[in-house]
């Protein structure tokens, strides 16, 4: 999975807003520590893919199809959420993201460049 140029919500009030009246794009909320999440689709006028990561990065959650004017509370506690209106990923629980930053000096929530899905070695 490759997000292009995401939207990135640090704060409580950006991740309050989320994908609310915005055309659709990739998101992603990046919490202080792990925590239970709630999330809704009022207002927002297209089904999207919901991952759930771990601090180090991993899928422990999956939220497929969410469907606008919708409400969903996760299982498990994350650090990371991204949403994507960019339906079948081919993305599994287990897998590893890596997130990407090749300008680290701007870093301040809104340069992050992608998230790259990982092959898994078994």
């Amino acid at each position: 999975m490759i997000l292009n140029n995401p939207l990135i919500c640090k704060s409580f009030l950006s991740q309050a807003r989320g994908l609310m009246f915005r055309r659709p794009q990739d998101l992603v909320m990046i919490f202080k520590k792990p925590k239970g999440i709630s999330l809704h689709m009022f207002f927002v006028f297209y089904p999207i893919d919901v991952f759930l990561l771990k601090e180090n990065k991993e899928v422990i959650e999956i939220k497929r199809n969410f469907k606008p004017f919708t409400i969903y509370k996760s299982k498990n506690k994350a650090k990371y959420i991204i949403e994507t209106p960019s339906l079948g990923q081919n993305v599994k629980i287990g897998d590893q993201c890596l997130i990407k930053n090749p300008n680290r000096s701007k870093l301040r929530g809104i340069q992050l460049v992608g998230i790259v899905k990982k092959t898994a070695h078994h």
